[in-house]
């Protein structure tokens, strides 16, 4: 279909989500069947501390919008109700907070998502929730570099210690 035949409403709506999908680092494609707007108040709130966002959006305005950014995404994964969420920050922390409410609430299912302009399946948003997060990397990254660091001053300092026990136990003596 091509988009000179689309209503320019419904062409604003297929701009809006290919907007999405280009500034998003992940997109995960949720089926939300089984929630209640309470339940979806509390996904979309933990979704916004962390910088991701959830909206439903119809699945044929999606599907044009991803062939116009030239993205393959196979059919079951846009089949029945679907809720897109985005995050433009980090795709691990996302995970995480739809795995854990997956967890749960077991109504919410993913679908599958867009990482790295690809279509992915569900196991590959599972497999992301559970990678440590971009903080727990750094923290491991800089102990890494510390820990050689710290071991050659205690290597060096080690001599030096063990003189003044020396002298401290003469000294003791007399």
């Amino acid at each position: 279909m091509t988009t000179s035949k689309i209503r320019p409403e419904k062409k604003a709506a297929i701009d809006t989500i290919k907007q999405s999908v280009d500034s998003s680092s992940i997109i995960i494609f949720t089926d939300y069947r089984g929630l209640n707007v309470s339940s979806i108040t509390e996904l979309r709130q933990k979704l916004k501390d962390e910088n991701a966002s959830m909206n439903v959006c119809k699945n044929t305005m999606t599907r044009i919008a991803l062939q116009e950014l030239n993205i393959d995404c196979p059919a079951e994964m846009l089949a029945g109700p679907s809720a897109l969420i985005s995050a433009e920050d980090e795709p691990v922390k996302v995970s995480k907070v739809v795995v854990d409410y997956i967890k749960k609430n077991d109504s919410l299912n993913i679908k599958g998502g867009i990482f790295e302009n690809a279509a992915v399946g569900s196991d590959v948003i599972l497999q992301l929730a559970k990678l440590p997060g971009r903080e727990e990397l750094i923290a491991k990254s800089v102990g890494l570099i510390k820990s050689p660091i710290t071991n050659l001053v205690i290597c060096l300092s080690s001599p030096i210690q063990g003189l003044i026990n020396v002298l401290t136990a003469v000294k003791e003596k007399k």
